[in-house]
């Protein structure tokens, strides 16, 4: 990475607070913003949807085709101990989706990973971002104890991360 490169992406993660970090960049003062990426690491939760088991969703959904999106979900829980969930590895799209789960019997204190790889399309500079995030742990329970003490906004709250796609200018 160029000196240049690196100061750019320096002042980004310090103006955003983290938000906004490991942007695909070219020259600040040739670039142009063509879209944005975001990156979601869902809360854990009991799921509604799949009885007898604590849920966790990753997403990415981009304003643009991009040329690769992988996506591997995991829920981590605050012991250590890490459950693998679904692996997406995609071509062409502008998203992806995951999930993670244990059953039911393992309740405790969770955290959803996202673990992920952007190569941006042709044209675009620099071609690949890879790295990670991770939510907030939450302690989870399935059962009438978790609807009692949940509401909605704690099981889709989420921590993101927002990536600039800019064009590189024609040589």
């Amino acid at each position: 990475m160029t000196r240049r490169l690196r100061r750019v992406a320096m002042v980004g993660v310090a103006l955003a607070g983290m938000l906004i970090t490991g942007a695909f960049v070219a020259p600040a003062a040739q670039a142009v913003v063509v879209g944005i990426c975001t990156i979601k690491a869902n809360n854990p939760h009991a799921s509604t949807h799949v009885n007898g088991t604590i849920n966790g969703t990753a997403t990415i959904t981009c304003s643009q085709t991009m040329q690769e999106i992988y996506l591997r979900v995991k829920l981590e829980k605050s012991n250590g101990t890490t459950k693998l969930g679904t692996t997406t590895d995609e071509y062409g799209v502008s998203n992806a989706q995951g999930n993670a789960f244990v059953q039911c019997n393992q309740p405790g204190t969770y955290r959803v990973i996202a673990e992920y790889v952007l190569v941006a399309p042709p044209g675009y500079s620099p071609k690949r971002a890879a790295s990670n995030i991770a939510g907030s742990y939450k302690s989870v329970a399935c059962g009438a104890a978790s609807r009692s003490s949940g509401t909605v906004a704690d099981q889709v709250d989420s921590f993101e991360k927002t990536f600039k796609v800019e064009l590189e200018p024609a040589k």
